[in-house]
């Protein structure tokens, strides 16, 4: 790639002492227990206490729950045979990097000695993960050793894979690990006298054995390595938190959340949810955590409330049909239920349960997954779930050429082919009342037809993975699956949908080549996707009216480029245009970035008054024949004063326009809108001699203190502009007489210059942004009114 458009720069630091930037675990987990608090020994935290030198890890220094440096239990490198510093580096970021790939006697770990009381309880937890391609030493890699050999956190090899190992003079094994390599994972370790607990993401990995132990008063702490016998740890750490007592369930599942294993329940993942909604949460099966399994195959699922805390009475658990084996629903970690019965014979298996529900004519379920695409089609479709039995489910059954999404509550309701999400993860949505349903897919209504009768029964059935015992058994994953004992709203719905977005894997990036030529680089790019430009890699701008390709001059600054087509993060730069029509033409211009909306059109329109039903008003249409793309009426559904914005507009002379279809914007003049108001009547009345503007009949007068908006009614679609009766009064007094005629038409002048702030939610922008092309700016505060010649007869 040309040298104009890729600079990479390399930094060398002598030394770096990083700042402490959190409180402590005192104020990050404030519902950690006293007892907690008070046993934590050390807590090395990867954003504070790291001395490096030139980018090699010199020492690593703890803090206390308050924040405090504990100098006493610095950790610092130390040698083995000719390992070099740069075997462990710190990323600048949180991350300390041990890289000794060599197995031989050469290596580096950190080593102190712990503040600690002799003690038969322990809790240790960290932040990182084992390197999936590091070589495999002789009796395993070692992520810490405490004692040495109190307890430990290894790696060994075993099961196929890698198993999470404890050594304290004796070896003891669990579960297979490699599915997390090379993946960012919390890892806890909890023990007691005699037993001890090890979890990844708050998943038991299920460590064999009966232990003794007990941890020495001011034990040795070695991160990195077993000691200076080797065993070197390669992968990266960001935080290691030690406790001289054994956690309780609740306590550690505190500094799992806290640490980032599992959020903290959809109280905190969402929000803006409504009250309502969240008090009419069920239950919330999340694949992340409550999911036991037995050699890779699903036992049970346990579901959460909306605090993150399991709901032990609503655990599913795997139920056999015939002889179907436990292996038909295995788990892919981190997260993924996969049910694989692609035998539409009677043999199969699914997850049964209660649901913990009160009666109820509404329900809204979600489920994030897909159905598989090259499934073989069982006879009445496949069920992801039914309820009830037969209360609500999800169905995928044969129809319109491919597959269509289904509910059967005793009638079979159809809705759109929806074989283009097949191997897809995918938001599926249904919300039910009395007597409607609506299915959606990714936000998207599926438009399930007819008009059921609904009713969800108390401590209702609940089945995964089939229908009943009867099969018609599903095939595809399932990540999440969360159900509300309420018909949510269309914003509940879509806060819920959002979140769920956030998990779905983004598609492959699309192409991008370079050209270069001898006076500019042509940068072409896939369709369908947008161009991205960057000066430092992290925030990037959209290349505003760019399709497919951009020429940028070979002296153009150095800038780094990308193409796009899916979003969950929003570029700066973009700006939407829209163009509507009735007897001229206006345009309207939205600044993503600031919320901007500037509105130009003609200059010196004329405004008729308006007194029907008791108004007071000036007034003209702004559309009717063109009514432009939509990004108007868009942004006035959004707009969050619109409310108070509507009481103004009632206040200011639209006395009548009370209905919950009209709705209001109000504008303020750009610098160089001016407003006229006409002081001759025409000798004649209805004659137009003293209705042109700039002529000595007309005022230029102080617009600062005049009501503008632009009204809507969703009737009819219609847009109006508006100048308020009563304020416009008080500046010029009186009413300006116009053509004399009782309308007053043209009374009122005014350039067309305006600008509105509609801030957006970051949901609303991805909305508003796939919705529309981004273009180039062409207004801003300084714009003016365009001089626009009326076709004959207007």
């Amino acid at each position: 790639m040309n040298s104009h458009y890729i600079l990479i720069t390399s930094i060398s630091f002598l030394s770096l002492t990083c700042t402490m930037l959190g409180k402590g675990l005192s104020s990050d987990v404030p519902d950690l227990s006293t007892q907690a608090l008070e046993s934590l020994v050390a807590h090395y935290d990867g954003k504070t206490g790291v001395e490096t030198d030139g980018g090699s890890v010199v020492s690593w220094t703890p803090v206390d729950g308050n924040g405090d440096s504990l100098d006493e239990m610095i950790v610092h490198s130390t040698q083995r045979g000719d390992g070099g510093q740069e075997l462990i580096t710190y990323d600048g970021s949180g991350k300390l990097i041990f890289d000794d790939t060599s197995v031989g006697a050469d290596g580096r770990y950190l080593e102190g000695i712990l503040s600690n009381s002799e003690s038969e309880d322990f809790t240790v937890f960290w932040v990182g993960h084992y390197k999936a391609e590091a070589p495999f030493a002789t009796s395993g890699t070692y992520v810490y050793n405490i004692g040495p050999n109190n307890t430990s956190h290894q790696r060994d090899d075993g099961k196929g894979g890698f198993v999470v190992e404890q050594y304290n003079g004796t070896t003891y094994a669990g579960d297979d690990i490699t599915a997390y390599d090379g993946v960012t994972t919390v890892w806890s370790t909890v023990i007691t006298a005699d037993n001890h607990a090890f979890y990844a993401n708050g998943e038991n990995l299920n460590v064999g054995g009966t232990p003794s132990g007990n941890i020495q008063a001011d034990a040795s702490m070695i991160i990195g390595a077993y000691s200076s016998s080797g065993y070197d740890f390669v992968g990266e750490v960001e935080q290691l938190i030690i406790f001289g007592s054994a956690l309780s369930d609740t306590d550690r599942k505190l500094v799992e959340r806290y640490l980032g294993s599992i959020g903290v329940g959809l109280y905190s993942d969402i929000p803006g949810l409504s009250t309502q909604a969240l008090e009419s949460l069920v239950a919330h099966y999340d694949g992340k955590m409550g999911v036991e399994s037995d050699g890779g195959s699903v036992v049970s699922w346990t579901p959460v409330d909306g605090y993150g805390d399991s709901l032990d009475e609503m655990i599913v658990r795997s139920t056999q049909i015939g002889n179907g084996a436990p292996e038909l629903i295995k788990y892919g970690r981190p997260g993924k239920l996969i049910f694989d019965d692609t035998n539409v014979s009677a043999d199969g298996r699914y997850l049964e349960g209660t649901l913990s529900n009160a009666e109820s004519k509404e329900l809204t379920v979600f489920w994030l997954g897909h159905y598989k695409a090259d499934a073989p089609f069982a006879t009445s479709g496949t069920y992801v779930y039914n309820i009830g039995i037969n209360n609500t489910s999800h169905q995928r059954d044969d129809g319109k050429g491919g597959f269509v999404v289904e509910q059967y509550n005793g009638t079979t309701y159809a809705g759109d082919d929806i074989t283009a999400y097949d191997g897809v993860t995918t938001v599926w949505s249904t919300v039910l009342t009395a007597d409607s349903h609506a299915f959606y897919a990714n936000g998207e209504n599926l438009n399930v037809a007819g008009t059921p009768s609904n009713n969800v029964q108390a401590n209702a059935s609940m089945i995964i993975g089939a229908y009943s015992s009867s099969g018609y058994d599903f095939v595809g994953e399932v990540e999440q699956l969360i159900i509300f004992g309420s018909a949510l709203s269309d914003t509940d719905r879509k806060l819920v949908e959002n979140y769920l977005l956030s998990f779905t894997p983004l598609a492959d990036k699309p192409e991008i080549s370079i050209e270069k030529g001898l006076d500019a680089v042509k940068i072409n790019f896939s369709k369908n996707s947008h161009l991205l430009s960057s000066n430092d890699l992290i925030e990037w701008s959209i290349v505003p009216g760019a399709n497919s390709g951009v020429s940028i001059p070979t002296g153009k600054d150095r800038v780094f480029y990308q193409a796009a087509s899916e979003f969950r993060e929003i570029p700066t730069g973009i700006v939407l245009r829209t163009k509507i029509e009735s007897n001229t033409w206006r345009e309207a211009q939205y600044h993503l970035d600031t919320g901007e909306l500037f509105f130009i059109g003609e200059q010196t329109h004329g405004f008729d008054h308006y007194t029907t039903s008791g108004n007071d008003l000036w007034w003209c249409y702004m559309n009717t024949s063109n009514r432009g793309s939509g990004l108007i009426e868009f942004l006035m559904e959004r707009n969050k004063n619109a409310e108070s914005t509507k009481a103004k507009a009632l206040e200011n002379g639209w006395l009548a326009y009370t209905q919950s279809y009209y709705s209001f914007l109000e504008f303020k003049p750009l610098a160089a809108q001016s407003t006229f108001v006409n002081h001759t009547a025409p000798d004649t009345i209805g004659e137009t001699d003293t209705t042109e503007a700039y002529t000595t009949d007309y005022d230029v007068i102080d617009n600062s203190e005049i009501f503008y908006v632009i009204y809507r009614n969703s009737n009819n679609s219609n847009i109006y502009a508006g100048v308020g009766g009563p304020s416009l009064n008080q500046v010029v007094d009186s009413l300006p007489p116009g053509d004399g005629s009782s309308n007053r038409d043209n009374g009122v002048r005014a350039d067309i210059a305006f600008k509105a702030i509609i801030p957006l939610s970051d949901s609303d922008k991805l909305k508003l942004f796939n919705k529309f092309p981004p273009q180039k700016a062409i207004y801003d505060d300084n714009s003016e009114a365009y001089y626009y010649v009326h076709p004959d007869g207007l």
